[in-house]
């Protein structure tokens, strides 16, 4: 019955620590790339809690915060659905380009490094 709480709406206004809540506890650990998406006037998570959240994400590899203007909680409204879905999608995009572009880096570094060894092992005539 949290949502009977009444002290819920000034709870969630306000800046808490990831060590003293158990969600924003197991966020801290998370060591992947984060999306975090609020909507604008969102009245179901205040923009506190999308803090919060950010926040936490401490060992992170990346962290993406991102408002849809004009937004509800529920994005009711055509547009907020398409900047969502566009927000998705571009994230979605830079983190598979950026990991091919990182796999492929590592390729080129190692393949120069194969040949810098090949070429020291190679016997010189004089």
């Amino acid at each position: 019955m949290l949502n009977k709480d009444p002290d819920l709406w000034h709870y969630r206004r306000r800046k808490i620590e990831w060590h003293d809540n158990r969600a924003l506890t197991a966020c801290s650990t998370f060591t992947g790339d984060v999306l975090l998406i609020e909507a604008e006037h969102d009245e179901v998570v205040p923009h506190a809690v999308s803090e919060n959240y950010l926040a936490a994400f401490v060992k992170a590899h990346s962290r993406t915060a991102r408002v849809i203007r004009d937004a509800d909680h529920g994005l009711s409204q055509k547009r907020a659905q398409r900047d969502y879905t566009s927000v998705l999608v571009q994230w979605l995009t830079e983190m598979i380009v950026g990991a091919r572009a990182t796999v492929a880096s590592e390729k080129v570094e190692q393949h120069k490094q194969d040949q810098q060894e090949k070429t020291q092992a190679e016997p010189t005539i004089e």
